[in-house]
């Protein structure tokens, strides 16, 4: 098997998302995708950086305060604690290359697990946007916006025999009312419910997008395109 990420022979395997970025999934089944040894391990640090990244934002989120005896150990967390606030003082312009960095890893997983499509180095797909924001940046409406599911066109419908087939919603048009058609939606993937979800979707034959919604206060939007 190939490594979802490089390409490269696949030696072990991983969960996605792994429960070192998200610790509230207990003993959830998670989906597991091929990876090699260096690529399963090169994200490590990041993902360290990315958790503590993501509870500082939960707690700017809800305008607490962090406590004054707080025991940042590693540089890790040190540089999450800044890098977080910056992000929230700046209301969002400032985002941080190792947060989008893991964004990617996640994306590519999601999509490669939903769609059955190779994102990995070297398969002309290339990521083409990363962008991320918290629930107290929108108002609510446009907070559940963001969540809705995806209408699916004729060129987008998930390919058979995907998992993403199986996770459509058809609403049906009013028969009483003339050549109105039936539509199809993709809904949204609930690893637990509160803490983790996403969507992967192709728009068509040249673009794919994930969405992702950590802890019900953090969304993720990343983009590829086909060269």
């Amino acid at each position: 098997m190939r490594c979802i990420y490089c390409g490269g022979t696949a030696d072990t395997r991983e969960h996605c998302p792994s429960k070192m970025l998200v610790s509230d999934l207990g003993d959830i089944n998670l989906p597991v995708l091929p990876a090699c040894f260096s690529c399963n391990n090169g994200f490590s640090e990041d993902e360290l950086f990315a958790k503590s990244y993501l509870d500082y934002i939960k707690i700017w989120q809800f305008g607490h305060a962090l406590p004054e005896n707080a025991d940042l150990k590693t540089n890790i967390e040190k540089e999450a604690l800044s890098q977080s606030k910056r992000f929230i003082e700046t209301n969002g312009s400032d985002q941080n290359e190792r947060v989008k960095r893991i964004l990617i890893k996640l994306a590519i997983g999601h999509a490669t697990y939903e769609l059955s499509e190779d994102l990995s180095f070297g398969s002309g797909w290339t990521v083409s946007a990363v962008q991320y924001l918290t629930k107290s940046m929108v108002d609510k409406e446009d907070w559940n916006l963001l969540q809705k599911p995806v209408e699916v066109s004729e060129e987008s419908f998930p390919e058979i025999g995907s998992r993403q087939y199986t996770d459509i919603m058809i609403v049906e048009g009013y028969r009483s009312v003339p050549n109105v058609q039936n539509h199809i939606f993709l809904i949204w993937q609930d690893i637990k419910e509160g803490v983790y979800s996403y969507i992967a979707y192709s728009t068509g034959f040249k673009e794919i997008v994930v969405k992702i919604v950590i802890g019900d206060v953090f969304f993720a939007q990343i983009s590829f395109e086909r060269n």
